[in-house]
Parts: C-alpha cells; structure tokens; sequence
C-alpha cells in the first residue's frame, strides 16, 4: 500500500505510520524522505500553518479572484476547510470581518507605501526640472488628497529651507 501511495502521491500523514513507511523505503533502497512525494509539489513561499497565515491566504484568494467577502461564510466552504485541516473547527475558520480587518490593513499599508513613493517622486521631478525653490502657486481643486498632497509638499520644501505655505500657495 505504501508503494500504491507514492504511485498515486497520496501524503501518508498518521504519525504512527512515519516510522514504518521510512523503514519500508529504506528496505527498497529508498531515501525515507521518499515517503512525502508531495512535499516537492509546495510552493516553495508557503508558510507552515498558523492562524495568522490561514487568514492571509483567505484574504488573498478574496482579493485576487474579485470574490465576495461572503464567500467565507459560505458552509461548504468551512465544512471543505474542516475537511483538510482535521483539527480545525468551525470557530477557527476566520468570519468577514476578521477578513475585511485584514483587507483594511493591507490597504493602510499599501496607501502609506503610495504616499512615500509619490511624495519621492514629486520632489524628484521638481529637482530634475530645478524649480524646486521656484515653486508660487500650486493649482488643485478642493479633494482632501490634495490638501494632504499640500502639507506634505509644505513639510518637504521647509524642511529645505524654502518658504512656502500649503493654504496661502494652494489656488483652488
């Protein structure tokens, strides 16, 4: 039976049976790792299981297939969950709003990388261009970005020593 499981690379995973199934590969002149052929079929950025990485890869699926946050609740799933995590119960299975918890926090993570990255390529371009400390009047209509995008401009040309004021400088 051992030999039908690695033909058909079905994982044998009863911790009793580890010991037995090395013991028969190293009988047929086989290596006892040999007793796992599924493990060179993970990816190789998998991490080993935890809560924490449950709720990542649910949260990923969700937002790389354009899937319903709902779809967590769905009883099929859980129970298919359950299914390949023998000790897991319906309680471990993460809800919505952990999900949704965990989308918000990528997203503030994802927006504060944003702002850093636009911010340095603003003030890279007025560099390149030399007018940096030509800056007069800085034309925007009335969005909040805008007057975030101000202050922080504000912040950056002072901290340069070059006058400049996000209210007085902001025509709108």
């Amino acid at each position: 039976w051992v030999d039908s499981c690695d033909e058909f690379k079905i994982l044998i995973t009863a911790a009793k049976a580890q010991e037995p199934v090395a013991s028969y590969h190293t009988s047929k002149g086989q290596r006892p790792s040999q007793s796992n052929p599924r493990v060179g079929d993970r990816p190789p950025d998998m991490p080993e299981y935890s809560y924490e990485a449950f709720v990542d890869a649910i949260t990923e699926f969700i937002i790389a297939d354009d899937q319903s946050l709902n779809v967590v609740e769905n009883p099929r799933l859980r129970r298919i969950f359950m299914l390949l995590r023998g000790d897991l119960k319906d309680s471990d299975i993460p809800h919505r709003t952990t999900i949704r918890n965990r989308i918000k926090e990528i997203w503030d993570e994802h927006l504060a990388s944003l702002e850093s990255e636009i911010k340095k390529a603003v003030l890279y371009i007025l560099n390149c261009l030399s007018i940096t400390s030509k800056i007069g009047w800085v034309t925007m209509d009335n969005a909040t970005n805008n007057n975030t995008l101000m202050a922080s401009l504000e912040r950056e040309l002072r901290a340069r020593g070059i006058v400049f004021d996000r209210v007085e400088n902001h025509i709108r």
